[in-house]
């Protein structure tokens, strides 16, 4: 299991990919070029892949094992001093339920949970005409200065999270600080004027 977290635009994305999926460090991810299905496959019938083009909504893709929870829930956030976790869906009637201050794991696995950010619904229609509602979370300022204050916090405490490292190994330090500080650079990219074209979805 992993979480799945998508960086979205209104706006159609141009892409292009194997079809060819690998799985390593905890995560999953496409092969671009043949040169790197070469690589990873050297028996492989390059004839049987082809390198396409195609268009959607995905400007990023973040994929992260489960097992990095622990590791993101010990991340705080700084600047959300005295805010606390709302309940996820499955803790709302809960008696029991205990907010906690807000940490990587509100931010990357379960946006919903975190006060400070903006969640609206959207409005699907699959080719078949099925109809649906989703809820994801806005690009706002606050989501960036967020992913900005959890990325620098992961880069600069190595030796104190790495502690938080799976014990089987799949999943490490390095892979939650990578793709943290990946998806902060392309968040930063977007100007502000544009934000409300983004949003994210995640999927766990």
């Amino acid at each position: 299991m992993s979480l799945d977290l998508y960086l979205k635009s209104q706006r159609p994305v141009r892409h292009r990919g194997t079809g060819v999926f690998v799985r390593e460090d905890g995560q999953t991810r496409e092969l671009k070029t043949l040169d790197e299905v070469k690589e990873r496959f050297p028996d492989a019938d390059l004839s049987e892949v082809n390198v396409y083009d195609y268009e959607d909504n995905d400007l990023f893709h973040l994929n992260l094992t489960h097992n990095l929870t622990e590791m993101a829930s010990h991340v705080p956030i700084a600047g959300t001093d005295g805010h606390l976790t709302l309940p996820q869906d499955y803790e709302r009637d809960k008696p029991d339920f205990a907010p906690q201050p807000l940490t990587a794991y509100n931010l990357l696995w379960h946006p919903e949970t975190n006060p400070l950010l903006e969640q609206q619904v959207i409005h699907r229609k699959d080719d078949d005409g099925e109809e649906w509602d989703v809820e994801v979370t806005r690009l706002t300022p606050e989501l960036v200065r967020q992913l900005m204050a959890v990325s620098y916090y992961i880069a600069s405490h190595r030796e104190e999270l790495e502690q938080y490292n799976p014990e089987n190994g799949w999943g490490t330090y390095d892979q939650l600080c990578d793709r943290t500080r990946d998806l902060m650079t392309v968040v930063c990219a977007i100007p502000f004027d544009e934000h409300h074209q983004y949003y994210i979805y995640c999927w766990t």
